[in-house]
């Protein structure tokens, strides 16, 4: 999936999903606790390592399949490795994402063929930011 167009949300079988459901949708978060007393279990989960809790959002299952089915719809999956990968995702600079090459420990970094895409160079970034980042801890630690 190298250099496609990302697929308009709006335009899904999921998002007209989540349109009939907001057509009718009464949010009542305190009767949804009521009735159901495993919803913070059943809406908590783990992603690496963060807890997620969705229980005291306005989510119901209707809710999150269709939101599921955005995400399938709309290729999140393969655009989350794609960007994971250095392709070209990034349409609306012309070029790939550089958000994993800024954040790669130097060890695993991949040399991708011409270097960064828009020909910036992440180690630079990446050494202005950790500067940046230690003039802050200096300015805090001195406060």
């Amino acid at each position: 999936m190298t250099e496609s167009a990302p697929v308009d949300p709006t335009s899904t079988e999921g998002w007209k999903k989540l349109d009939s459901i907001a057509a009718d949708f009464t949010p009542d978060l305190r009767g949804w606790f009521d009735s159901d007393p495993g919803r913070a279990e059943q809406y908590t989960f783990q992603a690496a390592d963060l807890t997620v809790d969705l229980s005291k959002g306005l989510v119901t299952e209707d809710v999150l399949a269709a939101l599921l089915q955005v995400a399938k719809d709309t290729g999140v999956a393969e655009r989350f490795q794609a960007m994971l990968s250095g392709e070209h995702i990034n349409v609306t600079e012309d070029r790939a994402v550089l958000h994993t090459a800024l954040r790669r420990p130097k060890a695993t970094r991949r040399a991708r063929p011409g270097g960064a895409a828009d020909g910036r160079r992440p180690g630079r970034r990446r050494r202005r930011a950790r500067h940046a980042r230690q003039g802050l801890r200096v300015r805090v630690a001195g406060a």
